[in-house]
């Protein structure tokens, strides 16, 4: 009889324990609802839930029940009875099965918390590609990334390399360009060269330490060659990163593969609108806005600003006499001695027929007169 009442005892008991862990709503909960409802089984025998994944050893005497939740996953440890109270194979048999269903409901809330953690993650990739996708300069686009490579895999910083004559160089950074190597060699797994010329930091594709800080290299890959390289910096304290972050920086390349060439594409088309066909200098829309430009620059600096108006003598007369073909040519040779006979930061342009400007920033008139005597001279000699 006393038997059968310790069964039906220890049934209800079974069943309360169940129950509380059931309607745990954390993992600690549901730790607390197994630690307490394995005092109510066993009451005089000691018991203990020790939570992590790691290796527990078994104190003297006691019995340590491993907590397994999905894929095989430690989530702790029961440990029940100690040198004076050992626990016998009842007491085992029933901790064995409590923390069976305690496993279970940890596995079930771990994997839960995952399904919603990656939705946020691909919410996150998705927002980030429309950022990219709206990118009209290299810099927005970094700044995107490297916005997105935080959210998405504790990244700190993030730098785009790009080949400019066979070199690949930094074209853009998410902070201080002076902390990034200026030039990159990306390495294979067996040290062979991937991109790259002769000159730079070497690294090697995908994982690596930089300076004390665990890095990332992707290829930036899309059909018919790649747009770059993106290099990660993690945090200097961080162990590096896991696999989860390794595929989402992957997703993150390519978006920004993609918003790289979008770029390229946009900027080809200005810089097609901003030259005139012929001459292939400024064309005067583009002369225009940059006067525009410089001008109020002018306004606020109270710095220099000259202007060249230019004028071939007796154009019409080449065209009629020696047809517009050579005409053309004229305007070519101009063009050349003009671009030739300036600053790189000055702007020459064609404003119409046999018409030319040329903007010097930073001239004032003593130097714009010694200028314009110059091109003078050698347009002479063509």
């Amino acid at each position: 009889m006393t038997l059968m009442a310790d069964m039906v005892s220890s049934t209800l008991a079974l069943r309360r324990a169940a129950a509380a862990i059931a309607a745990s709503r954390s993992e600690d909960d549901v730790l607390d609802a197994l630690r307490s409802g394995m005092r109510d089984l066993v009451g005089h025998v000691p018991v203990d839930v020790i939570r992590g994944s790691g290796l527990v050893k078994s104190p003297p005497g006691a019995t340590l029940i491993p907590l397994v939740s999905y894929g095989s996953q430690r989530a702790g440890a029961l440990v029940v009875g100690d040198e004076a109270h050992p626990a016998d194979e009842a007491i085992v048999a029933l901790a064995g099965l409590l923390g069976q269903i305690a496993a279970a409901s940890l596995g079930q809330m771990r994997l839960q918390a995952e399904v919603v953690r990656r939705t946020v993650q691909l919410a996150e990739l998705n927002d980030l590609s429309r950022q990219l996708n709206s990118a009209e300069t290299v810099e927005d686009a970094i700044r995107a990334a490297a916005s997105g490579a935080a959210a998405l895999c504790g990244a700190t910083d993030a730098g785009l390399y790009r080949l400019e004559e066979g070199v690949l160089a930094l074209a853009a950074a998410s902070s201080d360009p002076a902390g990034f190597p200026a030039l990159l060699r990306v390495l294979d797994s067996n040290g062979r060269l991937l991109l790259g010329g002769n000159r730079g930091e070497s690294m090697a594709l995908g994982e690596g330490v930089l300076h004390g800080a665990p890095t990332l290299l992707l290829v930036l890959r899309l059909e018919g060659g790649s747009q770059g390289v993106l290099l990660l910096w993690g945090a200097a304290e961080s162990s590096g990163w896991d696999e989860t972050e390794v595929t989402l920086a992957d997703g993150l390349a390519e978006h920004l593969a993609v918003a790289l060439r979008h770029i390229d594409l946009l900027e080809h088309t200005r810089k097609e609108a901003a030259s005139d066909d012929l001459t292939g200098l400024a064309s005067r829309q583009h002369f225009m806005r940059e006067l525009a430009r410089e001008t109020e620059r002018v306004r606020r600096q109270l710095s220099p600003l000259s202007l060249l108006m230019v004028d071939a003598d007796h154009f019409k007369f080449v065209n009629d006499t020696h047809g517009h073909a050579a005409g053309d040519q004229v305007l070519r040779e101009l063009a050349g001695c003009l671009k030739r006979g300036t600053r790189s930061l000055d702007v020459v342009g064609r404003l119409g027929g046999e018409e030319f400007g040329v903007l010097l920033p930073g001239a004032d008139e003593e130097t714009a007169a010694f200028i314009a005597e110059r091109l003078r001279r050698s347009v002479d000699a063509l």
